[in-house]
């Protein structure tokens, strides 16, 4: 073999892992984006060092003949939160865990492996060319995971998955033995499990799928039935949806959220229902102030009426989540059902406001949000506090939030809404961006106001006009003074920020 010793301990090594996912392996999928934590995937496997394989022979012959029925019983839950089956079969065992820069690595050396396995390592083979497919489905699996959780998805949210990458009764151990000693007889067994395995996780991914769809259309359904619901992002709807649920300390996803967030002066209450429902109908209530709506009165003795009228039960359908959701919102804002739509002229109103060049900023503050920024984002809102639906940060954005708050520009055309951060964004999110944006152009109907705040882009873009900024709207004591009326104004209580210091120390 022309491999160089680092380099053949290297490919040893890849394939002994391999065999011990296939014989102990189990996939761990952590969804913590709703505490703002990050979400991740990790693969525990053990290696049992002082395994008598003579006794393992000696049982070979009594599984082998199980083999063939055992084939097509292999039935194990593979969403088994609860299932402590494996840690009693390897407690003996030394574990051992794959990150998921680990599994990256590990994917990469089975693929070196691909060229220099020899030709009768038929079982290696097999393996390694069913554990490249395999961990393929686990990385759309996860990607699919972290897809459901940002969509709002709230049946995926805080969840613990756990998937066994092991057959049932370990019948892996018993055909690995088997087939070195008679490859003919053994390989088509040898790949009638693993890839039994391989379809269990394509069950997963496809289940995972259909849920992604259904949310996606009801999403899309409800809110041609209420326009309000456009105003809200996916986090803002799951959040919500989780509020609504039925307050019990059983509801772990509602209670981990609020314990999270709060905390309570008498821990001794921290989680009776009394408690999780008042922080509820509180945490309800912040949210939909957020929309300014200053002629509706956001009264929590409504809320609190309203909540026990359309609470929603655990493990409801898409229907049911969405439906009560926009019940409760139609009751709660009876006015506001259709966006106003004052404006006639069908002129692309979407300006450009142009940025000071980095090279005037330090580096250590270096940033697009200094004062000179807020001050002129806070003027373009002049007579009203703006709105979070209003501005889209596109450092923290996603796919599904860009189409969203493109969605709200072409149907609340009397707002004003705010894009920023559009030069720092990833590349593929600002090409999709920018083509809402020209799409916008050549939209035939009116739609709100759009300004892009921005280092890179200029006028000379079809569809953007340059916006003057008037010295005064970089005023700070002007600014100022004028929040401080619209915070009276709308009742709501000022922030306590005492000093800004510095070009970018808001």
């Amino acid at each position: 073999m022309w491999l160089s010793a680092e380099e053949t301990t290297i490919f040893d090594n890849a394939l002994v892992t391999m065999e011990h996912l296939y014989k102990t392996g189990v996939v761990h999928i952590r969804l913590r984006h709703l505490l703002d934590e990050k979400s991740d995937l990790e693969i525990d496997y053990s290696n049992n060092k002082n395994q008598d394989t003579t006794m393992n022979r000696a049982n070979s012959n009594r599984e082998d003949e199980q083999e063939a029925n055992n084939n097509q019983d292999d039935t194990d839950e593979e969403y088994d939160d609860d299932d402590d089956n494996e840690e009693e079969l390897f407690k003996d065992n030394v574990k051992y865990t794959l990150t998921k820069a680990d599994i990256d690595d590990h994917k990469r050396q089975l693929t070196f492996c691909q060229v220099d396995l020899q030709e009768d390592m038929i079982d290696k083979k097999i393996l390694l060319d069913e554990q490249l497919k395999l961990f393929k489905l686990i990385d759309e699996i996860f990607s699919l995971f972290i897809k459901l959780e940002m969509i709002g998805h709230p049946n995926y949210q805080l969840r613990d998955r756990h998937f066994k990458i092991y057959p049932r009764n370990n019948k892996i151990e018993t055909i690995l033995l088997n087939v070195r000693n008679d490859q003919d007889k053994y390989k088509a067994q040898l790949l009638n499990v693993v890839q039994s395995r391989r379809k269990k996780f394509d069950e997963v991914f496809q289940t995972l799928k259909i849920d992604y769809d259904t949310w996606a259309n009801g999403r899309k359904k409800w809110e041609k039935k209420s326009q309000l619901l456009k105003l809200f992002s996916n986090r803002q709807v799951m959040i919500m949806i989780i509020l609504l649920t039925t307050t019990t300390t059983k509801n772990q996803v509602k209670l981990q959220f609020i314990n999270k967030w709060y905390s309570l002066k008498d821990t001794n209450n921290r989680n009776s229902n009394e408690s999780i429902f008042n922080l509820s109908v509180h945490f309800l209530a912040n949210y939909l102030r957020s929309l300014r709506m200053n002629d509706t009165d956001i009264d929590e003795e409504k809320i609190i009426s309203l909540y026990k009228k359309y609470e929603i039960p655990q493990g409801a359908s898409v229907d049911t989540y969405l439906g009560q959701l926009y019940h409760f919102l139609q009751e709660l804002f009876p006015d506001a059902r259709e966006p106003p739509k004052n404006r006639t002229t069908i002129e692309s109103h979407q300006y450009i406001i142009s940025l000071n060049p980095a090279g005037q900023t330090s580096k250590l503050f270096e940033t697009v949000f200094d004062i000179e920024t807020w001050c002129t984002l806070l003027n373009l809102f002049y007579d009203q506090l703006p709105s979070s639906n209003q501005i889209i940060w596109c450092m923290k954005t996603t796919e599904d939030d860009i189409k969203l708050f493109y969605s709200r520009i072409r149907t609340f055309c009397n707002l004003t809404f705010v894009v920023m951060d559009v030069d720092r964004m990833h590349p593929r999110l600002r090409e999709l961006l920018l083509h809402e944006q020209e799409t916008l152009k050549q939209r035939r109907k009116p739609h709100g106001t759009v300004y892009y705040f921005s280092r890179e882009l200029t006028s000379s873009r079809r569809g953007l006009r340059l916006f003057p900024v008037a010295t005064a709207g970089r005023d700070v004591n002007r600014i100022k003074s004028n929040l401080v009326k619209l915070f009276e104004k709308a009742k709501c209580p000022q922030p306590k920020i005492e000093i800004i210091c510095g070009k970018a120390g808001i």
